[in-house]
């Protein structure tokens, strides 16, 4: 398989320079300095197309290099390749080929949109069933520990002597009259 989007794109970045420099021309330079001798606006004309030929061909390998773009152009062409062989081959929807497969330079832009959102909202249903389960174990923990309490209460008031609450609860009560008449004897 041949790369073919890095050799097209510097190709695209030389001709850009070339047309550039073609407005570089003598007589731009005349009209500009006009009182300057010929020859030596030709030597300058000269000058200048060769340091600007060299210098935008330096830029833009080293924009090439810092931005790794013959590689990342070349992966591109791999995958272009892998999907064109693909849909040649029948299987662009990975699934062996099915008529309902969905490619996805056929969508429209609403059509991408809505597939993002069906996406989005899938994994949000996703979260909150997991919240959910989550809730769930904690509320089981929680009534296994209330049920354990109600237990523990019941042992607890069986295990009170009802003969003493009887006893308790027959304990004479004295009315107000009576409670006056013991506080002013005390006194």
């Amino acid at each position: 398989m041949t790369h073919i989007r890095f050799d097209g794109f510097d190709k695209a970045a030389n001709y850009a320079t070339l047309q550039t420099i073609k407005q570089l021309s003598l007589s731009t330079f005349k009209s500009c300095y006009p009182f300057i001798n010929t020859d030596t606006l030709q030597e300058l004309n000269n000058q200048l197309i060769t340091f600007m030929k060299s210098k935008s061909i330096e830029q833009f390998n080293l924009i090439y290099e810092e931005r790794n773009l013959k590689l990342k152009l070349d992966e591109l062409d791999d995958l272009i390749h892998d999907g064109e062989s693909r849909m040649i081959n029948g299987n662009g929807g990975g699934d062996g080929g099915d008529d309902d497969s969905i490619f996805i330079n056929s969508l429209n832009s609403n059509q991408l949109i809505q597939f993002k959102l069906l996406k989005l909202k899938e994994n949000a249903v996703d979260e909150l069933h997991d919240k959910l389960n989550n809730i769930i174990t904690e509320k089981h923990k929680l009534i296994n520990e209330l049920n354990s309490l109600i237990d523990k209460t019941n042992n607890d008031l069986n295990s009170i002597d009802l003969t003493r609450l009887i006893q308790l609860s027959e304990i004479q009560t004295i009315n107000d009259d009576e409670f006056d008449k013991l506080i002013d004897y005390i006194i």
